[in-house]
């Protein structure tokens, strides 16, 4: 494996899936510098030390942008939902106007995120 020129950090699995609807709890904090997400329909290089493919969205320092989806593929990387043109950014006008985001030390503490996964389409829900 390469040794990769980057500080994320992926938790993968081997095991691929067809259609699907995953459900997860997560907690941010305020001072988070950067930002977080679900990885779907990924594939990790080894040569290269990089996941490419579409990533939802998951930003303590911009919780507008949580439930976007941004694709991660090298060559590619633009949002994919909102879909802007490839060197344009995301404001926060374009974020989901039902979006509920909690901090760790709000009550409640978790959000809430589902996200589907159908054939090439894909849903991210953060208020349920």
């Amino acid at each position: 494996m390469a040794t990769a020129e980057h500080d994320y950090i992926w938790l993968v699995s081997d095991r691929e899936y067809s259609d699907f609807i995953l459900r997860l709890k997560f907690q941010a904090f305020r001072d988070s510098p950067g930002n977080s997400g679900v990885q779907i329909r990924s594939r990790y290089d080894d040569t290269a030390g990089w996941l490419d493919g579409p990533q939802v969205d998951i930003n303590p320092p911009d919780p507008w942008r949580t439930g976007m989806i941004w694709d991660e593929t090298r060559g590619v990387q633009r949002w994919l939902w909102p879909a802007v043109p490839k060197g344009q950014w995301v404001k926060p006008e374009m974020a989901n106007p039902m979006l509920k985001f909690f901090y760790a030390d709000d009550t409640p503490a978790w959000n809430d995120l589902e996200i589907t996964a159908r054939g090439t389409k894909l849903k991210a829900v953060t208020a349920l």
